[in-house]
Protein backbone atom coordinates (compact mmCIF):
# COMPACT_ATOMS: atom_id res chain seq x y z
CA UNK A 1 0.00 0.00 0.00
CA UNK A 2 3.18 2.07 0.56
CA UNK A 3 3.24 2.53 -3.20
CA UNK A 4 -0.25 3.95 -3.42
CA UNK A 5 0.41 6.39 -0.62
CA UNK A 6 3.18 7.85 -2.90
CA UNK A 7 1.22 8.22 -5.74
CA UNK A 8 -1.62 9.54 -4.02
CA UNK A 9 0.65 12.52 -2.15
CA UNK A 10 2.04 13.43 -5.97
CA UNK A 11 -1.66 13.73 -7.45
CA UNK A 12 -2.80 15.06 -4.48
CA UNK A 13 -6.30 15.73 -5.57
CA UNK A 14 -9.69 14.10 -3.87
CA UNK A 15 -10.16 11.90 -6.23
CA UNK A 16 -7.04 10.05 -6.39
CA UNK A 17 -6.97 10.17 -2.66
CA UNK A 18 -9.99 8.11 -3.09
CA UNK A 19 -9.01 6.46 -5.78
CA UNK A 20 -6.17 5.33 -3.62
CA UNK A 21 -7.97 4.35 -1.00
CA UNK A 22 -10.08 2.19 -3.05
CA UNK A 23 -7.42 0.25 -4.72
CA UNK A 24 -6.81 -2.15 -2.17
CA UNK A 25 -10.52 -3.28 -2.40
CA UNK A 26 -10.34 -3.38 -6.23
CA UNK A 27 -7.30 -5.39 -5.98
CA UNK A 28 -8.86 -9.10 -5.20
CA UNK A 29 -11.33 -8.14 -8.03
CA UNK A 30 -8.50 -7.36 -10.47
CA UNK A 31 -6.64 -10.50 -9.29
CA UNK A 32 -9.72 -13.08 -9.94
CA UNK A 33 -10.05 -11.69 -13.21
CA UNK A 34 -6.86 -12.49 -14.06
CA UNK A 35 -6.94 -15.55 -12.94
CA UNK A 36 -10.35 -16.62 -14.54
CA UNK A 37 -9.35 -14.97 -18.14
CA UNK A 38 -5.58 -15.70 -18.37
CA UNK A 39 -6.28 -16.18 -22.38
CA UNK A 40 -9.52 -13.90 -22.82
CA UNK A 41 -11.79 -15.90 -24.36
CA UNK A 42 -15.37 -15.69 -24.47
CA UNK A 43 -16.12 -18.05 -22.36
CA UNK A 44 -13.45 -17.02 -19.51
CA UNK A 45 -14.71 -13.05 -19.57
CA UNK A 46 -18.47 -14.81 -19.09
CA UNK A 47 -17.15 -16.64 -16.50
CA UNK A 48 -15.27 -13.69 -14.67
CA UNK A 49 -18.37 -11.66 -14.84
CA UNK A 50 -20.61 -14.14 -13.65
CA UNK A 51 -18.16 -14.93 -10.56
CA UNK A 52 -18.64 -11.24 -9.94
CA UNK A 53 -22.28 -10.54 -10.43
CA UNK A 54 -21.89 -8.60 -13.65
CA UNK A 55 -24.15 -8.74 -16.10
CA UNK A 56 -21.98 -9.09 -19.60
CA UNK A 57 -22.65 -6.92 -22.05
CA UNK A 58 -22.23 -8.68 -25.19
CA UNK A 59 -20.49 -5.85 -26.94
CA UNK A 60 -17.49 -6.67 -25.31
CA UNK A 61 -16.88 -10.41 -26.78
CA UNK A 62 -17.06 -8.66 -30.28
CA UNK A 63 -13.84 -6.95 -29.26
CA UNK A 64 -10.72 -7.84 -30.57
CA UNK A 65 -8.66 -10.46 -28.59
CA UNK A 66 -6.31 -7.22 -28.31
CA UNK A 67 -9.30 -4.76 -27.19
CA UNK A 68 -10.38 -7.38 -24.32
CA UNK A 69 -8.56 -5.66 -21.83
CA UNK A 70 -11.46 -2.76 -21.50
CA UNK A 71 -14.19 -5.54 -21.37
CA UNK A 72 -12.03 -6.63 -18.13
CA UNK A 73 -11.42 -3.33 -16.63
CA UNK A 74 -15.23 -2.57 -16.96
CA UNK A 75 -16.34 -6.06 -15.23
CA UNK A 76 -13.79 -4.72 -12.67
CA UNK A 77 -15.22 -1.29 -12.42
CA UNK A 78 -18.34 -2.70 -12.21
CA UNK A 79 -18.05 -5.34 -9.44
CA UNK A 80 -16.25 -2.37 -7.51
CA UNK A 81 -18.82 -0.06 -8.13
CA UNK A 82 -21.24 -2.50 -6.34
CA UNK A 83 -19.51 -2.67 -3.40
CA UNK A 84 -18.86 0.72 -3.13
CA UNK A 85 -21.84 2.53 -4.71
CA UNK A 86 -21.39 6.00 -3.14
CA UNK A 87 -18.45 6.06 -5.32
CA UNK A 88 -18.08 8.06 -8.47
CA UNK A 89 -17.48 6.56 -11.57
CA UNK A 90 -14.09 7.59 -12.38
CA UNK A 91 -12.65 7.01 -9.04
CA UNK A 92 -13.56 3.72 -9.37
CA UNK A 93 -11.89 3.32 -12.78
CA UNK A 94 -8.91 4.68 -11.79
CA UNK A 95 -8.69 2.42 -8.53
CA UNK A 96 -8.93 -0.56 -10.76
CA UNK A 97 -6.29 0.66 -13.21
CA UNK A 98 -4.01 1.15 -9.72
CA UNK A 99 -4.99 -2.25 -8.73
CA UNK A 100 -3.76 -3.71 -12.30
CA UNK A 101 -0.45 -1.78 -11.77
CA UNK A 102 -0.05 -2.86 -8.24
CA UNK A 103 -0.56 -6.54 -9.55
CA UNK A 104 1.36 -6.44 -11.95
CA UNK A 105 4.23 -4.65 -9.70
CA UNK A 106 3.76 -7.37 -7.55
CA UNK A 107 3.95 -9.83 -10.40
CA UNK A 108 7.56 -8.38 -11.48
CA UNK A 109 9.00 -9.16 -8.13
Amino acid sequence: MNWLIKIGSLFGGRHMRDAVGLAEQALPIVRLIATLTPTRADDEILRAAQELGVPIARQWLALEPSDRGRALLQIASSALKARVPSAAGRVIDLAVQLAVVRMRDDAGR
